[in-house]
């Protein structure tokens, strides 16, 4: 527990109102307002006294505090916007605080009436309301009772969100930093596969996968050298500098810049963890295990390629879209001039880093370097499906199919529940064993791999565990839990707003990771991440199957609770914090598992082989229940 000193809040509001009315003092009791953005990321706490700022169209979160004797009333809380303009002022100044930016139109100004409100108090004194504000300027509120008796004031800045979009520049350096750490990334990749490759038992197709290999990683220095940033790195440049030169046309560089940073997050999130993928290629095991570990090695290859070929198309897109024509005549006629048309010309052309042509009417891109860097992606592709169909189809067989399992769990004090969640988790069971395996047992080596797909929680931990702390009024709670699959809900759609002629692209970037990217990648990019080894063992009708330790899992994931909380007679509010911690895929699979190894009936059909099975448990034990389910299914060749 600390107390934040920002916090500053009115004298306990009970104590307040008494000292009015003894001293005969008219003065009215006061009611806390906070303001903040209704959609801020989570954990986010808006600092009482400072003015929040949004734009225009985004809904905001009016909240409270006041007297329990207004607990089932509600209050009147009334929203101004700005009511004064002056029309004949000065120019305003560049919100990105450039002298020559142009200045806005002006227009008629209208007034834009206050919005009353109605909140309800809580039994706690707690109220809350939400507000979309429709016009920019200084936002004043005001939250008042029927009687007049209580009342509160906020304000809260509004903007136009271009202006702010606008305004932002583009981080060339790090782009090109990014950049050239991935490259050195696919280097050492490409490396340790060629060592990897040389574990194999010796035959025809590992000579020539060795082969295809040693192309690809000298192709690959040759069209992107190691540590070195691509050429399009150049281009961001050039418009960035457009972007200084040139304000007026601000509003079509803003997409651009919006869409290289979001670029930039998942590029910086790859290099960081792109050593400790490799780690993952260069681990030892049986033949099989091998074979899949390179298979997954090039698609990770794969992915890292299409992450630095990325950028290039974004640049290409938008100059297809913004030609120099268009962008002058984003320019005022009188501030247009044959240099300034000369500037854009040419900064647009160092944007494409192309030498662009015009064929039938069109603009055509031909990127200089760019074929080459897509056909060395698309060498990297080829060789990882040769390598499927040939090598492991030839030597290898697998068990692989889907996986789902949950755990539910309550935990208990003498008085009362102080805590539950729940985890659900999805993915796959991958069981591999050579070909020519014989004998009546078969060994079979693999994972369990997926990702935490939900997880929900509630607690009390303060009031059944610590009641002295609980004593005052919870202001607000702020739950900030882990990042899920389900956080990501585009993962299961399609794109849309496809041309009916076209064929639907997904361009989402973490299902197509894993559909595309392969295991290591998947580790890699997505959140709570597990892959838990197993050994099996195949009879004639049944297949024996044993967890092994976690290579890696999601157990170190925490829910942080917030509590603001107004103690009883106290100056300061206090905030008390505190992490709970989850369970991760190994634990829910051994105990839905019942602890120990399973067996599984084997259906045969032919020459396919499937495993079935749901598993279903509860486990009481004193203070904690706890309930478990998994399913699991698999076939030879696949389901």
């Amino acid at each position: 527990m600390r107390r934040l000193l920002w916090l500053v809040l009115f004298l306990a509001l009970s104590a307040l109102q008494a000292l009015a009315q003894d001293a005969g003092d008219s003065r009215q009791v006061q009611i806390y307002l906070a303001v903040e953005i209704a959609d801020k990321p989570a954990g986010a706490v808006a600092v009482p006294g400072e003015k929040v700022a949004t734009v225009r169209g985004k809904a905001v979160r009016i909240s409270g505090i006041t007297s329990r004797d207004l607990a089932g009333k509600s209050l009147l809380v009334t929203v101004t916007p700005p009511q004064e303009f002056e029309p004949d002022g000065p120019e305003p100044e560049s919100k990105c605080g450039d002298d020559d930016a142009p200045a806005k139109a002006t227009t008629m100004f209208t007034r834009e009436k206050p919005s009353v409100l109605s909140a309800e108090v809580g039994r706690d004194g707690n109220f809350e309301v939400l507000f979309t504000p429709k016009v920019t300027g200084t936002h004043e509120v005001e939250a008042a009772d029927a009687e007049n008796a209580y009342s509160g004031t906020a304000e809260f800045d509004v903007t136009e969100l271009e202006a702010e979009e606008q305004c932002e520049a583009i981080p060339q350096d790090e782009i090109e930093e990014e950049a050239a750490g991935l490259t050195e990334v696919i280097c050492e990749a490409t490396d340790a596969l060629l060592e990897r490759v040389g574990d194999l038992p010796p035959s025809p197709a590992k000579d020539e996968l060795a082969q295809r290999l040693k192309e690809l990683a000298d192709d690959g220095k040759e069209a992107v050298p190691c540590g070195e940033a691509p050429q399009w790195a150049v281009g961001y440049r050039h418009l960035e500098k457009l972007r200084k030169e040139v304000p007026a046309i601000r509003p079509a560089i803003a997409p651009a810049t919006r869409q290289i940073k979001e670029w930039l997050r998942g590029a910086r999130q790859a290099r960081a963890e792109g050593r400790r993928a490799i780690a993952q290629i260069t681990q030892g095991n049986v033949v099989c295990d091998q074979l899949d570990v390179i298979i997954n090695g090039l698609k990770f290859v794969d992915f890292y390629l299409g992450l630095i070929i990325e950028p290039e198309n974004f640049l290409g897109d938008w100059a297809k879209e913004n030609i120099p024509t268009k962008l002058v005549g984003m320019i005022p006629a009188v501030k247009q001039n044959t240099v300034l048309k000369e500037s854009i010309e040419l900064g647009w052309k160092g944007v494409t880093t192309y030498e662009p042509k015009l064929e039938g009417g069109r603009i055509k891109i031909s990127p200089q370097g760019f074929e080459r860097l897509l056909a060395h992606q698309k060498m990297a592709t080829a060789i990882s499906t040769f390598l499927a169909n040939r090598v492991f189809e030839a030597l290898c067989q697998t068990f692989q199919g889907p996986i789902e399992g949950t755990m539910s769990a309550e935990f208990s004090a003498p008085s009362g529940i102080w805590w539950q969640y729940s985890i659900g988790i999805t993915g796959q069971l991958i069981l591999r064993y050579p070909k020519d395996a014989k004998g009546d047992v078969i060994a079979l080596t693999g994972e369990f791999v997926g990702n935490a797909k939900s997880i929900k929680s509630w607690d009390n931990a303060v009031p059944v565990l610590f009641p002295g702390l609980a004593q005052g009024t919870v202001f607000r709670t702020l739950r900030i839990e882990p990042f899920v699959l389900d956080d990501f809900p585009a993962i299961y759609e399609k794109n849309l707003g496809v041309s009916k002629n076209q064929v639907a692209p997904d361009f989402n970037p973490v299902k197509s990771i894993i559909d595309q990217g392969g295991l290591i990648t998947q580790y890699v990019m997505t959140p709570a991440f597990f892959r838990v080894p197993v050994r099996a063992e195949l009879r004639e009708k049944t297949l024996r199957l044993e967890l092994q330790p976690a290579a890696v899992d999601f157990d170190d994931l925490r829910v942080k609770v917030v509590h603001i909380m107004l103690p009883v007679l106290s100056l300061w509010p206090e905030v008390i914090d505190y992490a709970l911690p989850y369970k991760g895929a190994h634990f829910i699979m051994t105990r839905a598992m019942n602890d120990g190894p399973v067996t599984f009936d084997v259906e045969r059909a032919g020459l396919t082989m499937k495993i079935s099975k749901a598993f279903t448990r509860k486990k009481n034990t004193q203070g904690t229940t706890g309930a478990y389910t998994l399913t699991v299914d698999a076939c030879n060749p696949g389901c």
